[in-house]
């Protein structure tokens, strides 16, 4: 599931910069960061 990691990521970022660049959302990296290291382990097992 290569291409929905990529494209959360992507999502999360763009929407995050829109929304309000001067205020980063932390529950968002930490929500993307998260999502990454699942799709990493679910990948290598």
């Amino acid at each position: 599931t290569p291409p929905a990691d990529t494209s959360a990521s992507s999502s999360g970022c763009s929407v995050s910069a829109k929304d309000d660049p001067t205020k980063p959302i932390p529950w968002a990296i930490g929500l993307g960061l998260a999502a990454a290291a699942l799709a990493h382990r679910r990948r290598r097992q």
